[in-house]
């Protein structure tokens, strides 16, 4: 990764597998809104269905170094800390580790590699060898290290754990294997992370305790979400259509209003879930984040090995329904028990207006690079 951090040179991010007449018509759109000394990355969240829905990210070189800092600050890096990324290179989440060390001197190993998949009991082989302190990770892949009983190296420190909700259970089952995960929230939008947990973080239900960072100010609006500002916020983003591509600065009054929903306390923040996660049947409040997690609770409890998710769809009379959502094998006469069992341990968990009566099964789970599940593409395959 050789990123001149101080130059007025400009870097553009993507997917590598992305087909190249698109990156042809991406990289025109970057060039013919120029910005000095910017990154960019192509982001949807997890909302695109299609490349017109991409949106790029532009954000200043010195905005990543300012995020660095603070991060640096929270986690005491110093030089001698050694880095380990295992995250895409076109994500903020794996930019922003080769700008902390560059702000504080450390060393970092690189073993993101996109014609490899993501290996846990690799992951802690490298952790060893290079007797690595500071990382981080996705819940999906610390889901696999506590699948594999991976114990953590006495040399880490910290992971950072980001890209996701990391759901009580999990950090539970992963603290008693000694990881030291501190559960973050970030953007694209701000340069990654906005506030990360301290170490033995506590937590409200089903949600971290975390600490926004110095350089960050978070506020709540009337409405429940959670409101942006900072020195490291994005200068804007370009949004593409069929034949044109526009520049839009999404801040109003320097700040930016997020789809985040959570709960401000004496600088503590704590993230409810997205308001698109979180939806009312009959007048209840319902967070698909929080039935995510009781469904892979549910599964791991009737060892099911196949991907499944929850999602929300329309109803008449209740205004939603809850629809659990699996992941066709090859074999599916072998996965029948254990689906059945996974629906029966859901439906016994939560409350009875949250229950699901429904199944559908799809070829694959979409997810994003990190893990999330994009449900608005779950729900077309399945109206399709």
């Amino acid at each position: 990764m050789n990123i001149d951090w101080h130059s007025q040179e400009s870097h553009i991010f993507i997917n590598p597998r992305t087909p190249n007449f698109e990156k042809n018509k991406l990289y025109s759109i970057i060039e013919k809104h120029q910005l000095k000394s910017h990154i960019f990355i192509a982001t949807s969240g997890s909302t695109a269905t299609q490349s017109t829905d991409i949106k790029w990210v532009a954000l200043k070189k010195s905005s990543f170094l300012i995020s660095a800092q603070a991060v640096n600050s929270h986690l005491n890096c110093t030089k001698n800390d050694i880095f380990l990324n295992t995250l895409p290179h076109f994500h903020v989440g794996g930019l922003a580790m080769f700008a902390r060390v560059q702000v504080c001197g450390a060393k970092i190993i690189d073993i993101y590699n996109e014609n490899s998949k993501w290996n846990a009991l690799q992951y802690v082989e490298q952790l060893e060898n290079y007797k690595i302190t500071i990382s981080s990770l996705v819940p999906t892949q610390v889901f696999d290290l506590v699948k594999n009983n991976c114990k953590a190296p006495v040399t880490l420190r910290a992971i950072v754990v980001g890209g996701g909700n990391l759901s009580h259970e999990l950090f539970l089952q992963a603290q008693k294997l000694n990881w030291p995960l501190l559960p973050s929230y970030g953007m694209t939008e701000c340069c990654s992370q906005i506030a990360t947990a301290l170490p033995n973080c506590s937590w409200n239900s089903n949600h971290a305790e975390l600490t926004v960072l110095p350089h960050m100010h978070v506020s709540i609006s009337s409405e429940g979400k959670i409101q942006i500002a900072g020195e490291s916020l994005l200068t804007g983003y370009i949004l593409q259509t069929e034949n044109e591509s526009n520049f839009m600065d999404p801040k109003i009054e320097d700040k930016i209003i997020t789809s985040d929903v959570g709960e401000l306390k004496n600088n503590k923040l704590f993230i409810y879930g997205r308001n698109d996660e979180n939806i009312k049947i009959n007048g209840e409040n319902v967070s698909l984040l929080r039935l995510q997690a009781i469904l892979e609770q549910a599964a791991k409890k009737a060892h099911l090995k196949t991907d499944c998710a929850v999602i929300a769809m329309p109803e008449a009379r209740q205004g939603q329904k809850i629809v659990l959502v699996f992941c066709q094998t090859l074999d599916m006469k072998l996965e029948d028990k254990n689906i059945n069992s996974t629906v029966a341990n859901f439906n016994e968990l939560v409350f009875p207006f949250e229950r699901s009566k429904e199944v559908y099964f799809v070829d694959e789970i979409p997810r994003t690079e990190l893990g999330k599940l994009k449900r608005n593409l779950i729900t077309k395959m399945i109206k399709t």
